[in-house]
């Protein structure tokens, strides 16, 4: 099952998961879970949005957490790419990593997001930290193009 209209729930669940802390949510941030069995295994938070000058979407952060292995389905995939990219109607989405995470790096790139930055010391627990991006066009889970 996928969940949405948890937004703080589900951002304050994933910054602990991975940083620690909570209340890093704001008002404007928006987030996704993947409910199985009647437990959350994984959620996608989208931060730090990022507009023009005439008010459109032009990039977002998009932040994961899981603690399932088979996370990543289909449906799920689906759903967190198209709130950026249809909903939206975002061109691009972002997210970072620790740069000594080789499996998150291997796996935003499996996802098909490409490296776009190297950040030095910019990791929040500590260490260097690696930019990730992915335009609309590149994303095989919308419009058909992923099944």
């Amino acid at each position: 099952m996928i969940l949405y209209d948890a937004h703080k729930e589900l951002n304050d669940w994933v910054s602990f998961n991975v940083l620690g802390v909570t209340g890093l949510y704001d008002k404007a941030s928006k987030a996704i879970g993947h409910v199985k069995d009647g437990k959350l295994i994984a959620a996608v938070t989208y931060n730090n949005f990022v507009t023009r000058p005439d008010g459109s979407f032009l990039t977002v952060e998009m932040g994961v957490y899981s603690t399932d292995k088979r996370w990543a389905t289909k449906d799920f995939l689906r759903a967190i790419f198209e709130y950026p990219f249809v909903q939206m109607k975002m061109p691009k989405v972002d997210t970072r990593c620790s740069a000594e995470n080789k499996q998150i790096i291997a796996f935003n790139q499996k996802l098909g997001f490409v490296p776009e930055g190297y950040h030095r010391q910019a990791w929040p627990l500590g260490g260097d930290a690696i930019s990730f991006s992915m335009l609309k066009q590149e994303c095989r889970y919308i419009n058909g193009k992923f099944s």
